[in-house]
């Protein structure tokens, strides 16, 4: 066998090798090794690697290579740091490690090295695996997601929940869990190039039967071009992607990247869950927080009540309240965290809005539904957790029900959690316009009116004088009779002008400013009704409708809220033609 030199190996090459060798101040040696003894062939020196007792000649002799002393978990060594933003390098040098040697690699804790002390506290207390997981029953231990979890057989999947329910979480367990190589990739700083990059690695460590994962975080704002990149892959099996969203993938993931992934809906946590997670948090050694800090239940519960669900927020908010409760840095330090010092670290109450989001819709949606009534039974206008015991004349299920429904108090609600989290108000008093008409109409003409005033206020006055204004407009639309006859007539008279020919407008009720019009009939027999005592309908034989059309009715005057009677009703029938 001829002997290659050092000199003849190109630092691409020599990565190559290194790439499935465990780091460690050995690894170039080791790689020079193999190469040296497969003629430089990068290939058969990593077939060789793998290839357990084989002998090869160093300059020190002949020295036995065993992978799996080296290496007892390959996927350990070639998992890259879950909070490394980049992709792991697969050309250059690897960073030397601080272990002594190599077998150390593999016996290192899972989270050491994760952050620092001083990184977020949300972040050093991060679970490993699904026992520490709060609150998401699809990760459970016995449950199906849970056991392919645990047979390394997770398939694409798309995480969909609000800020701080667990998706980096549940990602860091599955990079923890699994065999295959982890690439964590941020839709806000990475595009098609990182893609293509992860792709050709893939394509490279397939050949030595190591599958990738990717992990993209706030994968919905990655646009139509940029998702397709992951089309081939996805659906190929060449990587198995795990994206993370708190949009409605429906809305914000193109239906083909859809059709090839798994949705699972984490759920926004409950209060119990969030004082649990913190509780964990302050009896976890890795925390780096003191060894000994008191807590009350109750001030635990506000603050999880305070959060919203945010897993991370109150995490980061009891950080905060425990650095300002500490008289010095010493760890034997007894520390006291008052209500007052977790009301500092989080400042306000968080509002889950986002006003280009599904939020936007959903609380809009609850807004203008909760303001006709159906039924006479008891439903749920408000959020469980804030609905007083009280009952209410039935209207609909919420969200879907408040304005409409007739509940003033709960369309107030929807209306300040709008306002308050930043929504323009113009956008709500244009919604309330259109309800006066589409479900209020001629049961209270008046209606319109408010909603069209309480509109004008937010044009001229603006937030957040004018919220009163809207809620004067939110509370009389929500009392008012309801009917939507004028909203169901129209629809019917719009589907009948799609669906039937443009027949000619009848003769007798044509414009006629021309002699040349009036030879051709038009106007011909006209019937003026304020002339004729203001009669109604068409002498016998005439019709304000085409012909083809005649007698067709829309408008239904009895669909009026039971108890109230349509604007401008006639109590006797009115005169014939």
């Amino acid at each position: 066998m001829a002997n290659i030199g050092l000199g003849d190996m190109s630092d691409d090459t020599i990565s190559v090798v290194l790439e499935v060798l465990p780091p460690g101040p050995d690894a170039r040696k080791t790689a020079l090794a193999l190469l040296e003894a497969s003629a430089g062939d990068a290939n058969a020196a990593v077939n060789r690697y793998f290839s357990t007792g084989t002998v090869v000649s160093t300059p020190a002799g002949l020295q036995t290579i065993t992978p799996t002393k080296l290496k007892p978990d390959l996927s350990s060594t070639l998992k890259p740091n879950l909070h490394d933003s980049a992709v792991s390098t697969s050309r250059g040098k690897r960073p030397m490690q601080d272990e002594s040697d190599l077998a150390s690699v593999a016996s290192r804790p899972a989270k050491q090295g994760r952050i620092g002390p001083t990184g977020p506290l949300a972040e050093r207390v991060r679970p490993d695996d699904l026992k520490g997981l709060v609150g998401q029953s699809s990760f459970r231990t016995d449950s199906a997601l849970g056991k392919l979890l645990r047979e390394d057989k997770l398939p694409s999947i798309l995480l969909w929940g609000p800020p701080g329910c667990g998706k980096t979480t549940v990602a860091g367990i599955v990079a923890c869990a699994t065999k295959k190589r982890f690439v964590k990739l941020s839709a806000t700083q990475a595009g098609v190039k990182e893609v293509r990059k992860i792709v050709d690695e893939a394509l490279g460590r397939q050949k030595f039967g190591q599958a990738t994962i990717l992990f993209l975080d706030e994968i919905h704002r990655w646009n139509k071009t940029q998702q397709d990149a992951l089309l081939p892959h996805v659906e190929s099996g060449l990587i198995t992607l795990i994206g993370a969203t708190t949009e409605n993938p429906s809305f914000s993931l193109n239906s083909a990247l859809l059709s090839r992934c798994q949705v699972v809906v984490l759920q926004k946590l409950e209060t119990p869950a969030i004082i649990e997670i913190m509780r964990s948090a302050l009896r976890n050694p890795t925390s780096g927080l003191p060894q000994r800090v008191n807590v009350a239940d109750d001030v635990l519960a506000g603050l999880a009540a305070m959060v919203d669900g945010d897993a991370r927020a109150a995490l980061n908010a009891l950080d905060f309240a425990v650095s300002i409760s500490r008289d010095s840095g010493d760890p034997e330090e007894s520390v006291t965290v008052s209500a007052e010092a977790t009301k500092e670290g989080l400042q306000k109450t968080h509002l889950l809005y986002d006003r280009a989001g599904e939020s936007h819709y959903n609380i809009i949606s609850a807004l203008h539904k909760s303001v006709v009534p159906h039924s006479r039974r008891v439903v749920l206008l408000f959020p469980l957790s804030r609905l007083s015991i009280r009952f209410i004349p039935s209207f609909s299920l919420w969200p879907a029900r408040s304005m409409r429904g007739g509940d003033v108090d709960a369309a107030l609600y929807w209306l300040a959690r709008m306002l308050e989290a930043g929504e323009d108000a113009r956008y709500v008093t244009r919604r309330l316009i259109r309800f006066a008409s589409e479900d209020i109409g001629l049961a209270d003409p008046s209606a319109l009116l408010q909603a069209t005033a309480a509109h004008t206020a937010a044009e001229k006055v603006g937030m957040p004088e004018c919220d009163v204004s809207i809620a004067q407009a939110v509370a009389y639309l929500a009392r008012a009779p309801k009917s939507t006859a004028v909203y169901k007539a129209y629809g019917a008279a719009k589907k009948l002008v799609l669906d039937k020919p443009a027949d000619p407008v009848p003769l007798h009720i044509r414009n006629a400013p021309t002699s040349l019009m009036k030879n051709l009939g038009y106007g011909e027999g006209y019937y003026y009704a304020p002339a004729n005592g203001y009669t109604r309908g068409c002498p016998e034989g005439l019709s304000y409708f085409p012909d083809s059309l005649a007698g067709t009715s829309f408008f239904d005057q009895s669909d009026v809220e039971p108890g109230f009677t349509m604007h401008s009703t006639r109590t006797t029938s009115p005169p014939k033609p």
